[in-house]
Order: structure tokens, then sequence, then C-alpha cells
């Protein structure tokens, strides 16, 4: 079997791995008791809402990212993370939980669409696109996992 095949195989299955873990995710979100939603989950730390919120605003940069690296494969991807995090936890402080939700099913609607038009020869070319994927499947589950406590 060829490098690429492989590749496109292992593609395939972290499609699949995000798919069930943003499933997972909006799941937990749901069974979240609305009077918990704005509480802090431990001291010093996000409440539901922004974790949410901070969900949404790497989903939405994942699509921009990727839209980069078919334009450009020099483009920098690196981050200040705590930066972007802080900021896309602050730019949604003044929605409510149902538009951040429904900006969450748009953001991932918009990344689904984005991953199926993928090659396999962009996916060949572009490494990161599996890198990236991965992170964001991660990203869920360490998440989904955070607020099953408060559920």
């Amino acid at each position: 079997m060829s490098g690429n095949k492989l590749i496109w195989s292992k593609w395939l299955e972290l499609h699949k791995k995000l798919v069930a873990s943003e499933k997972e995710f909006s799941q937990v979100t749901e069974n979240i008791d609305t009077k918990l939603r704005d509480k802090e989950i431990d001291e010093g730390k996000w409440s539901p809402k922004d974790v949410l919120s901070h969900i949404v605003g790497w989903e939405v940069e994942v699509v921009n990212q990727f839209n980069a690296f078919l334009m450009n494969p020099d483009v920098d991807d690196t981050y200040d993370i705590e930066s972007f995090n802080k900021s896309a936890v602050e730019s949604r402080r003044h929605l409510n939980w149902d538009e951040i939700v429904m900006e969450l099913k748009t953001a991932q609607a918009e990344l689904s669409t984005f991953l199926s038009k993928l090659t396999q020869k962009e996916i060949d070319k572009e490494k990161r696109f599996i890198e990236w994927v991965d992170i964001l499947v991660n990203h869920y589950i360490h998440h989904s996992t955070q607020l099953k406590r408060l559920s």
C-alpha cells in the first residue's frame, strides 16, 4: 500500500473521530444545568459558556487557517494561544448561551463542508490538516471531560 493511501486512510478515520467528538461535546453541553452555564467551573476558571465560546473561536479559526494553507503553503500558523483564547471568550461575552450554541453549529457545519471538499492530493501535500484536526479532536475530548463533571 502506498504512503498516500495510508495518509488518506488516517485522514478519513480522523474525520470520523472529529464528528464523534463534536457530537459528544454537543451532548455534554445540552446537559449542563442552565443555572451553571455562567458559573466558573473551578475558582478562577472559565464558565461552561466561556468554554463554549473558546471552542467556537477555534472552530472558526481552523477553517480560516485551512483556507490559508491552501492559498499559501508557507503561511505561519503559530499562535499566542493564551491571547487567542482570551479574545475568543471575550468577543462572545455579549452573546447568550443559545447564540453561542448556534454559532458553534454554524462553525461546525462550515468546517465539515470544508473538510468534505478536501482531496487526497491536498491532504497528502499539507500535513497540517491532519495535525490540526487531531488537535481539535483532543480539544473536544478535553473540554467534554471537563464539562461532564457539571452534569
